[in-house]
């Protein structure tokens, strides 16, 4: 049913805590850390600790929106200003999600023609991973998302922990 596609509830606590934590990171963030250690020193770290104080608002904004039985922000500004301000914030986030789908479609496009020696163009590649994103989306709905960031979640704690051993090999 639709309500289960938007707002699903058959999820539990430990799932929902990864789902949180999955979409609070990005692969990006990764390679923007190391960018930056590189150029900047130690402190490049601080490219992806800048988030660690937002982290508890993750956990803390869920079950708010929850009891406010919002799905997004965008109903959050509507319920607490007025309709014109939803709509205003709703117009804005597809907006900006636009061109950050573009640009991340545009460099991953980028690196599998790179990665394939030319042999899947850039375009093509955009073109499939738009499908596969649009299909994956209308197949699973949220449920599909907070499965892949459970996921991801789960795996960049995991990643991160067997990396210890080896950054601490490093630096000594």
């Amino acid at each position: 049913d639709l309500s289960s596609f938007v707002m699903p509830r058959r999820f539990g606590k430990f799932t929902m805590i990864m789902y949180s934590f999955g979409s609070g990171t990005s692969s990006d963030q990764a390679v923007s850390v190391a960018s930056k250690s590189f150029t900047n020193g130690l402190s490049g770290i601080w490219y992806q600790w800048l988030y660690l104080f937002a982290t508890p608002f993750y956990w803390l904004v869920a079950p708010v929106m929850r009891r406010f039985r919002a799905i997004t922000m965008s109903d959050v500004f509507e319920a607490r200003y007025n309709r014109s301000v939803g709509i205003l914030y709703g117009a804005i986030a597809v907006v900006n999600l636009a061109v950050m789908i573009g640009l991340m479609l545009k460099g991953s496009s980028a690196v599998i023609e790179a990665c394939t020696g030319g042999s899947v163009p850039e375009a093509w590649a955009i073109i499939l991973m738009a499908v596969l994103f649009v299909a994956y989306g209308m197949a699973g709905g949220l449920s599909a998302a907070i499965i892949t960031d459970r996921i991801q979640g789960t795996l960049t704690i995991v990643f991160s922990v067997m990396l210890l051993p080896m950054v601490l090999g490093a630096v000594g």
